[in-house]
């Protein structure tokens, strides 16, 4: 496994997004949360739910990310909806990864693999 930091300030300018509230992103991440069946995926969910206030867990200063930015934004993409069966185990593995990295670098980079594939 690469360590996440390899990548600290290489993703830079890679991710854009429309910004959006704090409490539709909980709302999302509620519904998600149901549909979550790894106890890891799902401590680390709550993780990013319970940082959301301090910001500070999930912005990874590096890179210009947040890790609730890029959920929000899989989350809202077509090809997650349209595909949620196939992609939603994927990233339930990526939650539960964050677990071996729960820094805002592991918590933005596993999460913008997702979306990086999203965009392809």
């Amino acid at each position: 496994m690469i360590n996440v930091h390899v990548y600290d300030s290489l993703l830079k300018g890679q991710f854009n997004c429309d910004q959006i509230n704090d409490d539709f992103k909980s709302q999302l991440f509620k519904m998600l949360q149901e549909k979550l069946t790894n106890p890891n995926a799902k401590a680390n969910l709550n993780l990013i739910i319970n940082s959301m206030n301090n910001k500070s867990g999930n912005y990874q200063i590096e890179n210009n990310m947040d890790a609730t930015d890029i959920l929000s934004d899989i989350l809202l993409s077509k090809v997650y909806q349209n595909n949620e069966r196939d992609m939603l185990p994927i990233l339930e593995e990526q939650l539960a990864d964050i677990s071996m990295g729960q820094c805002p670098s592991g918590r933005t980079t596993r999460l913008f693999q997702v979306w990086k594939t999203l965009q392809s």
